[in-house]
């Protein structure tokens, strides 16, 4: 997988699982290649998902989705 410039971690799983229907595990995966030295778990991930979760009920915030264009330029490595 290509390494992408990310603003946090957070951003970076919000956007997997709003775009994607990858598993926890599969979403752990892509964060440990994108951060190697990050100490993501999966209470981590499953939190994001509360998170959006709580959010959505709320309508505090929109689901975040990304086009693959929208994607490379929020994220790509200059």
């Amino acid at each position: 997988m290509a390494k992408y410039k990310v603003q946090g971690i957070g951003k970076f799983v919000k956007n997997l699982i709003t775009t994607t229907k990858f598993t926890n595990t599969q979403i752990l995966d892509r964060v440990r290649e994108q951060f190697p030295d990050a100490q993501t778990s999966m209470a981590c991930i499953a939190w994001y998902q509360t998170d959006l979760r709580k959010k959505a009920k709320k309508e505090e915030v929109k689901a975040l989705v990304l086009t693959d264009e929208q994607f490379e330029e929020e994220f790509k490595v200059e």
